[in-house]
């Protein structure tokens, strides 16, 4: 869609190249007073849009909580096998990294329930994540409570759930670097097509009033724009990528 608003915009200029030869009169050898063009009052020239970032926010939220969930979930998987029970191995883990966020904001519930009473398995899963809740944060929930589960005690799950929240975020990095070609190419394709009209439209008076006065060259100039601007949302989406 990006290339397709590059086209409109060259399209434009060629039609008003190809208007301006058909009506102005070329002045002949010799003459003292050349045929002067009939040009509109000067139009403001398009400004050059700024290029923000196509990388979202999100994704920084996402690979922090998907690395806390992972070292998290290493911990208590390496206190298991030191010999913990996983509500010792929880209350270890609470000690020595239960003051940092994200981790913070995940146990204070299942804390407040566990003073209360409650046993580890049913603290968990009283307190479950939203479907708004970073991927991240519904992996590390859905790993305490199977693991939590009454007569179970394996450490595979907790291993389990840090490896797929360490790929995720390999994964998701990659991605990113595929996608800085997709990237570069979304800023000079948005680049290109405003600065061929702007000095088309800066040193041709011709070319400006055709495209600012006549339906043709609104056409070409909103048509542009517009693909540009889908184009630009549909590699930004691209970048992004599915959510987990």
């Amino acid at each position: 869609m990006t290339t397709l608003g590059a086209l409109c915009a060259a399209l434009g200029v060629v039609l008003a190249l190809a208007h301006r030869g058909v009506t102005t009169a070329p002045p002949r050898l010799g003459d003292p007073h050349p045929a002067s063009r009939v040009s509109s009052p000067t139009t403001q020239s398009p400004r050059r849009s700024r290029l923000a970032g196509l990388r979202s926010p999100v994704a920084d939220v996402d690979d922090r909580d998907e690395i806390c969930a992972r070292q998290s979930l290493e911990f208590l998987a390496r206190s298991i096998r030191a010999g913990r029970t996983l509500r010792g191995a929880f209350e270890e883990l609470v000690r020595s990294q239960g003051g940092s966020p994200p981790l913070r904001d995940w146990i204070e519930p299942a804390l407040v329930s566990m003073r209360g009473g409650a046993t580890l398995h049913a603290a968990v899963s009283q307190h479950s994540p939203g479907p708004r809740s970073s991927s991240g944060e519904r992996l590390w929930y859905r790993a305490m409570s199977l693991a939590s589960r009454p007569g179970v005690l394996d450490t595979r799950v907790l291993e389990y759930a840090a490896t797929t929240a360490g790929d995720r975020v390999e994964n998701r990095r990659e991605r990113r670097a595929h996608a800085a070609q997709a990237v570069l190419s979304a800023r000079v394709l948005g680049v290109v097509p405003v600065g061929t009209v702007t000095l088309a439209t800066t040193f041709d008076p011709e070319i400006r009033r055709i495209l600012t006065t006549t339906p043709t060259g609104a056409i070409c100039l909103g048509g542009g724009l517009g693909l540009g601007w889908a184009g630009r949302r549909w590699i930004r989406r691209i970048v992004r990528g599915p959510s987990p």
